[in-house]
């Protein structure tokens, strides 16, 4: 990936930030969408493994160049950032420092945009789409005691609002599966968690529970649950949260397999875990502070502090480790090519069977969160700046 610097200043920022676009080129306008980025972790597993994208490979990602870029507008005093966007039907979701915004996902035009009526007391958004709508998240980060959060949905061709539900407290994890919403989240000063479900058609709410779900993850419509009062987890089945089966010990949900199953957790001393989706039976155990993780369903990628360790899904074993300078973020996968990504650094493209680099040209620099790799096109954001790499 070949990073191209952005040297507007003055008016020229002004008018880049007003227009939201800097250039397109025509090899990114002749990509096609064939396929969905559409939540952070690529979908409701929270894989963080595109298994459809062929285009950009370990022999290709090499040769990317960069084709636009979305400036974001500035706020004083903000929240909220550009967080890596989700993709669907040829549009491309983006937060910035007052709303979200949706883009042409080939051309990088922007189609229309949402300011969030309070925008200098809102957190980074958490966006997801499904079908004809984009749902939007937002939290209120100015109270640390008190925290509250609203959920949005759009129509995500025109930006219609179509409702809006406030769960009973903050919500620190969205996911959606099954045409149904689920929020959840703790007030730890007052002792309080709950998990919300609500209807994807007309937000109306379906069951709430005072447990927390830690990370947005739905494996195949059904979610582990902590509770929050004691230890333990449940599995609980998302449409009416009747429970599967329970477990004395307290996992924290990282991902599910790209089926739906197993799970992957750590423990309570931070230990990785597999655990059987339909039993709850605990397939391997592997020490070590598990974080961060995706999979392909083969391997596991899992962000260790400064390290990114490939183990064997099915055993757990270490097939390699590549150890970095930085704290690391979330692994992206797609194409054969594992994504690290050193928060605020650069993206190092890795060969997913060894670890070792596939474009040592120049990795992008200053890139947060992580990449998002779909149709043909790389996107990678420094927190302000999203940046579209295509292929010659």
């Amino acid at each position: 990936m070949r990073r191209t610097s952005h040297p507007a200043t003055g008016v020229a920022c002004a008018l880049i930030a007003l227009l939201g676009i800097v250039s397109a080129s025509p090899s990114a306008a002749m990509a096609q969408a064939t396929t969905t980025w559409r939540a952070d972790g690529y979908g409701p597993t929270n894989t963080g493994y595109n298994p459809v994208e062929t285009a950009i490979n370990a022999d290709t990602v090499g040769t990317l160049s960069q084709s636009w870029t979305v400036v974001s507008p500035v706020v004083r005093d903000s929240c909220s950032r550009q967080s890596p966007p989700v993709v669907a039907n040829n549009r491309l979701f983006l937060t910035d420092q007052s709303g979200f915004a949706a883009y042409n996902a080939t051309t990088g035009a922007r189609l229309w945009r949402y300011v969030f009526p309070r925008p200098l007391d809102n957190g980074t958004p958490r966006l997801t789409v499904v079908g004809d709508r984009v749902i939007a998240s937002v939290t209120y980060c100015r109270s640390v005691s008190d925290p509250s959060t609203v959920a949005y949905a759009f129509n995500a061709s025109t930006g219609a609002l179509l409702w809006s539900v406030s769960p009973p407290l903050h919500a620190d994890a969205m996911v959606v599966d099954k045409d149904i919403l689920i929020l959840s989240g703790a007030n730890p000063l007052y002792g309080e968690a709950v998990v919300s479900a609500y209807r994807i058609t007309d937000g109306a709410p379906l069951w709430s529970k005072p447990q927390l779900l830690p990370r947005s993850v739905s494996a195949n419509g059904r979610l582990l649950l902590n509770r929050y009062t004691e230890p333990g987890s449940d599995l609980v089945d998302i449409r009416t949260g009747a429970v599967l089966w329970s477990s004395p010990t307290t996992w924290t949900v990282l991902a599910a397999g790209p089926s739906g199953g197993p799970l992957f957790a750590a423990g309570p001393a931070g230990e990785l875990v597999r655990i059987n989706v339909e039993t709850g039976a605990v397939a391997w155990t592997q020490p070590g502070a598990a974080a961060q993780l995706s999979t392909d369903g083969t391997r596991l990628y899992v962000a260790q502090g400064n390290q990114l360790v490939a183990r064997d899904a099915a055993t757990g074993a270490q097939v390699w480790t590549r150890p970095y300078a930085s704290q690391l973020g979330k692994p992206v996968i797609a194409g054969g090519v594992v994504y690290a990504t050193i928060s605020g650094e650069r993206i190092d493209p890795l060969a997913v069977a060894t670890g070792e680099t596939v474009d040592g040209s120049a990795p992008y620099e200053g890139a947060v969160g992580h990449p998002v790799v779909v149709n043909g096109r790389l996107y990678v954001t420094t927190g302000r700046v999203l940046d579209a790499f295509v292929l010659p």
